[in-house]
């Protein structure tokens, strides 16, 4: 690296560096493994280990205005999310059929039978705050639960049917 004019250079040595980075790691651990741990899905079936690891492969994305879309109907399912904080509501056809709230999940059926989005999960109240587990995360963190996950869900989702047939 060669400077184009005089300025000031900060070095970081390579303990210093790793640190700071183990640091940052273990405070996202320790704040997701809560939230996570108090979600009945993970906390009754997976071991610490397993939700920590889990905690590791999360990304947090944020979405600011109110009606921007998380996943739209028809697209391929790519993540699994986790709503942390805000409210979104998920819509099948232009029909607002359920509303979302901190603690709940979406995007895994997409992701378990291999189809398109079968709704659209828009922002209702802003800011919307999710946790984001891209779709090889998802199968290889949460393949203990591929089971669990397939019969709750399609079984909960029945009871919009009547919606998403009309």
């Amino acid at each position: 690296v060669r400077a184009l004019q005089k300025g000031l250079l900060y070095a970081v040595d390579r303990v210093t560096f790793r640190r700071v980075i183990i640091d940052l790691a273990h405070e996202k651990r320790c704040k997701y493994m809560d939230f996570l741990k108090s979600l009945p899905l993970l906390n009754l079936t997976l071991s610490e280990l397993e939700i920590s690891k889990i905690a590791d492969a999360l990304e947090e994305v944020t979405f600011s205005v109110v009606g921007e879309a998380v996943i739209l109907q028809g697209d391929l399912g790519d993540a699994f999310y986790i709503v942390a904080q805000g409210v979104a509501s998920v819509i099948k056809d232009n029909i607002h059929v359920a509303t979302l709230n901190p603690g709940d999940y979406f995007g895994e059926l997409a992701l378990l039978n291999k189809q398109p989005r079968a709704a659209s999960v828009l922002v209702k109240e802003a800011p919307l705050k999710c946790l984001r587990l891209g779709e090889a995360d998802f199968v290889r963190l949460l393949g203990p639960l591929k089971d669990l996950l397939k019969k709750r869900n399609e079984d909960q989702y029945k009871q919009y049917k009547k919606y998403i047939d009309e």
